[in-house]
């Protein structure tokens, strides 16, 4: 959950495509969808945790880059949180 101009967004996220350097996560709030990727696997195969993965927008569009960020966050919280590997 995010909050943008004193509103809060509920967020339904799920991975939709993995490889050995990428990840794609389908982001869907309550009128529309955004596909985020990530570069999760090449840090974790050369040990670098500590390391924020680099993150783009792969398709949809969004015109606050204050609340790409936020997403990203909650993202990375989520994806954390439920695999504390990362």
């Amino acid at each position: 959950m995010v909050e943008h101009d004193r509103k809060k967004i509920r967020l339904a996220v799920k991975r939709i495509y993995q490889s050995t350097q990428i990840e794609r996560y389908e982001v869907i709030a309550g009128n529309g969808s955004l596909i985020l990727q990530c570069n999760w696997p090449v840090l974790r195969a050369r040990g670098l945790r500590r390391r924020h993965p680099a993150w783009k927008i792969y398709k949809g569009h969004l015109p606050y880059m204050s609340l790409v960020e936020q997403i990203i966050k909650a993202v990375e919280r989520g994806v954390r949180s439920y695999n504390p590997s990362f």
